[in-house]
């Protein structure tokens, strides 16, 4: 048995920093880029055999949603994850911890659906705090992301990160990023 005891009003201790990289949960993005894929092709089939050129046309629009909502199933590219370096944005790259001036999760709910924003606020502009930038093929310039950049009112630039696609927790994330910046 310990000689100490132990306080019950005590705040539990910070969780460890340990490294993380998560993407988007499995069901995210299934339905627009697999069914988008199909209903292009059946565009495609209708238009192509029924010699209707209006329709081999129009399926380039479900191609087009279907390519924006590609890394939404892309299993092999993290979309989010920090370590000892930095903080981790897929098409952005390493995010020095002195550079973000603090973290504010906004959660809100919409007809029963959870919506999670995490905002980044930088101490200076986004070039600045890049420690690391991400290279990555043009053609995935154009598709979606899970994060954008915006001025809040004093000026500071703010990293707004979509968390309700990802795989975890809010919560879970944001102390997990406390761990190695707690601000």
């Amino acid at each position: 048995m310990s000689d100490t005891l132990h306080d019950p009003f005590d705040a539990p201790a910070p969780p460890a920093a340990e490294p993380f990289a998560i993407g988007y949960r499995r069901s995210n993005g299934e339905g627009l880029v697999y069914g988008g894929l199909m209903f292009a092709a059946g565009l495609l089939v209708l238009g192509l055999f029924g010699k209707a050129r209006i329709l081999t046309s129009l399926s380039l629009i479900p191609i087009f949603v279907a390519y924006w909502h590609y890394p939404m199933v892309d299993r092999g590219q993290p979309q989010l994850g920090a370590n000892k370096d930095g903080l981790f944005l897929e098409r952005l790259g390493f995010l020095r911890w002195d550079a973000i001036a603090g973290f504010h999760l906004r959660q809100t709910s919409v007809r029963m659906i959870e919506i999670a924003v995490l905002d980044i606020t930088l101490t200076g502009t986004l070039e600045d705090a890049i420690a690391k930038a991400q290279v990555f093929p043009f053609w995935r310039a154009v598709m979606t992301r899970c994060w954008k950049v915006k001025k809040n009112q004093d000026g500071q630039t703010v990293l707004r990160v979509n968390l309700h696609p990802l795989n975890g927790e809010a919560e879970e994330i944001v102390s997990r990023l406390r761990a190695f910046r707690p601000v």
